[in-house]
Parts: structure tokens; C-alpha cells; sequence
């Protein structure tokens, strides 16, 4: 559960994510953008560039992402209900313990990954590519998977009942007490 948040102002964010670059392209003044434990609800990340940040426990609900680079990042506790990921890249990143149910990842790169007990009821998550990404006690009842790729996933525990699954493509999938 995300607790004791601190507040972050849009300027704030603004500095860390230009340090954030600098230490992307190694250069003096990097730092890796920290923005751990923060309220970040209703920010606007649209096309920002996060690879390898951590916004670990932090609370992202109703937060735009669209078409952010998000890979390696680190999302372990994090809240993320109600977001907008469209067209993200998440790939190779870290989503423990995360709630994403109702938010929106059409068309989202979610490859190589490791999810891990993620509450992910009535998510979308149309023509993502979650492909050889690892899924394990994820809740999908009630998600939207139309044209979803899980090629070549491992899911342990995936609760796939109530799901829209039109087109969704499980080839080379492998599968432990999964619930259909």
C-alpha cells in the first residue's frame, strides 16, 4: 500500500527529470531520477522520457503517460489505477505489487517485464505487447485483451476469467493454475 507520500511540485519534477537526462546521457550533473514515494496523481508524463527511473510505492492514479518512455523502470508498490499509458514502453520494467485496474495501456510495450501480483481488473490493454514478459498472480477479470500479445509468456496464476480476449495472441505461452 502506498503511504506517507511526499508532495512534489510540477517545477520539482521538472529538475529532477532534466537530471534525469543528463545522467541518461552521462554527463556531469546526472542523477537517476528518484521519484519514490511521491503523490504524483494528474501529472502529465506524456512523451517524457523515464528509462530507469524509480517511482517505486509512489501513487500515479489518473496520471498521464501517454507515449512516455518508460523502460527499466522501476514501479514495485505503486499506485496506477485510472492512468493513461497509451503507447508507452515499459519494457524490461518492474510492476510488483501494483494496482493498474482501469487504466488504459492500448497499444503499450510491455515486453521482457516482470509482473508480479498486480491488481489488473478491468484493465486495457488492447494490441499490448506483453511479449516474454513473466506474469505472475496477476488479476485480469473483467480486462480488455483484444489483440493482446502474451506470445512466449510465462503466467503462474494469471486470472484471465470475464476477460475480452478477442484476437489475443497466447503462442509458446506457458501456463501454471491459470483461470480462464
Amino acid at each position: 500500500m502506498v503511504e506517507h507520500l511526499r508532495r512534489v511540485s510540477m517545477k520539482e519534477v521538472s529538475e529532477i527529470l532534466k537530471k534525469h537526462l543528463l545522467w541518461l546521457q552521462e554527463k556531469p550533473g546526472g542523477v537517476r531520477a528518484d521519484l519514490s514515494r511521491c503523490d504524483l496523481r494528474l501529472m502529465n508524463f506524456s512523451l517524457t522520457v523515464l528509462v530507469a527511473a524509480d517511482l517505486s510505492h509512489s501513487d500515479l492514479s489518473r496520471t498521464n503517460f501517454f507515449c512516455a518512455n518508460m523502460q527499466f523502470a522501476d514501479l514495485t508498490g505503486a499506485k496506477l489505477s485510472d492512468a493513461n499509458f497509451q503507447g508507452v514502453d515499459l519494457s524490461f520494467g518492474e510492476l510488483d505489487d501494483v494496482s493498474i485496474s482501469h487504466s488504459d495501456f492500448t497499444l503499450a510495450k510491455i515486453n521482457y517485464a516482470n509482473l508480479r501480483k498486480v491488481d489488473g481488473r478491468e484493465v486495457c490493454l488492447n494490441r499490448a505487447d506483453l511479449s516474454h514478459s513473466s506474469l505472475k498472480e496477476m488479476n485480469l477479470q473483467g480486462a480488455s485483451l483484444i489483440d493482446c500479445s502474451f506470445v512466449d509468456t510465462r503466467q503462474t496464476y494469471v486470472d484471465f476469467r470475464n476477460a475480452v480476449q478477442d484476437g489475443a495472441d497466447h503462442t509458446g505461452a506457458f501456463c501454471i493454475g491459470c483461470k480462464y
